[in-house]
């Protein structure tokens, strides 16, 4: 593993430097986006409407990254979950997270955490398929699943990760330590 290693998420981006992870809303992203826009509209070459949409998307994409940052911080303080990957500092902007070196389980265990939590409080999860659901989201380590990726959104259809881990954090995680 090398001492500093760069990845890149739908709304954010990650600097792992040994155990800390520094997550980052995709700003740069987001002004690339705004000059690419204004040259559209200097070249004239496609219409106000691509133009506007473009920005609405880079827009979304830019608070989805800090409203993910400030809200893992949140939940992570108000609940000290262990199943929960600590996040030590946030001002939406950037946030400083414990880095996780586990396994990422397959598609079916992630599934099955889910299936448990549904099971386990009789109710149906109303979140993004992408918080539970995603291998990625998760760390198989020898203590049990350790979610990693858990901030809400700014803009979704779903409900917040957060209102369910907040409500259900105790079933959550007898779920993570007793699933292996």
């Amino acid at each position: 593993m090398s001492p500093i290693r760069v990845e890149y998420g739908t709304t954010r981006s990650v600097i792992i430097v040994g155990p800390i992870v520094i997550k980052f809303p995709k700003v740069l992203w987001y002004l690339k986006n705004i000059r690419s826009i204004l040259l559209c509209l200097i070249s004239g070459h496609v219409s106000v409407d691509y133009i506007v949409g473009c920005h609405k998307l880079g827009w979304i994409i830019l608070c989805n990254g800090i409203t993910s940052n400030w809200t893992e911080y949140t939940t992570y303080i108000k609940t000290r979950a262990s199943f929960l990957v600590p996040v030590f500092a946030s001002c939406g902007l950037i946030s400083i997270q414990l880095y996780e070196d586990g396994k990422v389980p397959s598609m079916d265990e992630s599934i099955g955490i889910a299936d448990a939590l549904s099971k386990k409080c009789n109710l149906c999860l109303n979140i993004d398929p992408h918080d539970f659901h995603s291998p990625e989201n998760w760390r198989k380590t020898r203590n049990g699943y350790k979610l990693i990726d858990y901030g809400d959104k700014y803009y979704r259809r779903s409900g917040p990760i957060s209102g369910l881990i907040l409500a259900l954090h105790p079933e959550i995680t007898e779920i993570c330590s007793q699933t292996q």
